[in-house]
């Protein structure tokens, strides 16, 4: 999924978020939620409107730099790291999955450029 994942959980399923992750935190933190529960559904309907405020972390001149920091750093613990804490299995599939965000952050980056 290339949009924001709002999934409502039991307290006693969430954790903290991990120090050291600024950017993409929720990401991760839907991740680990992922691997100790399982499978999450999916509504089908929208039942939000997900907007960037223009003086949010996600809009500003640095952001893209950030997020590929952000992006770069837990794919390189998902490889050779922690793995956040996930299953082998469920760090393989995250760490394919960040590479592509990454990859589309990049192209989205370049075309801003242009």
């Amino acid at each position: 999924m290339s949009v924001p994942l709002f999934p409502v959980v039991a307290r006693e399923y969430a954790e903290p978020r991990l120090t050291g992750i600024e950017f993409g935190e929720d990401v991760v933190a839907n991740l680990r939620l992922i691997d100790r529960i399982g499978s999450l559904p999916v509504i089908g309907a929208s039942l939000s409107e997900y907007r960037i405020a223009r003086a949010s972390l996600s809009y500003n001149d640095h952001s893209a730099d950030s997020f590929e920091k952000s992006y770069s750093d837990v794919i390189e613990r998902l490889a050779h790291g922690d793995h956040l804490g996930l299953s082998p299995a469920n760090a393989a599939a995250a760490r394919e999955g960040i590479l592509r965000k990454r990859d589309l952050n990049r192209a989205f980056a370049l075309s801003a450029q242009r």
